[in-house]
């Protein structure tokens, strides 16, 4: 990065790690990088999901049975053949027609889960966020009693100029 993209201000790294110790101390932010990986990995079985159910339907408008033979739709199959050979001995179906509603049904649920993941996401994410602005406003802004600029009222409040600048600031529309 140079100076133009970020604004005239200089990026180090000690800057980085001041502003990921705001982030770091909440839990939902592990939870969030927890079901982006899950995300990811259910994200990845979509296609393999819609390939096999082509697949699928090819056996079956051939006359043949689907057999998989390479890639991501063997281990779908591996792992969805119980619920297949169940399928099929319960609804009384063809090994075929129970491996397609199968697939069928699995693309459907991956759908749903990886839905509600970012969801999920997206709430903590927010949470996170706030919390670590409510910290970094806190720490900006809460004058020391040993600070020049800070003086004790009558009643024993602390008054200082950077809460008025604050407030001054954060009207005006001033984000940084």
């Amino acid at each position: 990065m140079n100076r133009q993209e970020t604004g005239g201000r200089k990026v180090s790294a000690k800057n980085f790690w001041r502003a990921l110790r705001y982030v770091t101390q909440y839990w939902q932010l592990k939870v969030v990088v927890t079901l982006v990986v899950f995300n990811t990995i259910l994200t990845m079985f979509s296609p393999s999901i819609i390939g096999s159910i082509i697949d699928v339907v090819r056996a079956v408008a051939s006359e043949t049975y689907f057999i998989p033979t390479k890639g991501m739709g063997v281990i779908l199959y591996r792992i969805l053949a119980p619920f297949t050979n169940w399928t099929s001995l319960t609804l009384n179906w063809n090994l075929d027609t129970a491996t397609l509603g199968v697939f069928a049904f699995s693309l459907i649920f991956v759908a749903a889960i990886t839905s509600l993941f970012s969801y999920i996401q997206r709430y903590l994410s927010a949470f996170v966020y706030q919390g670590a602005e409510f910290s970094i406003r806190n720490d900006f802004t809460t004058p020391s009693l040993s600070s020049p600029s800070a003086s004790t009222t009558s009643r024993g409040r602390v008054s200082s100029c950077p809460g008025r600048r604050r407030t001054s600031d954060s009207s005006a529309g001033f984000t940084g």
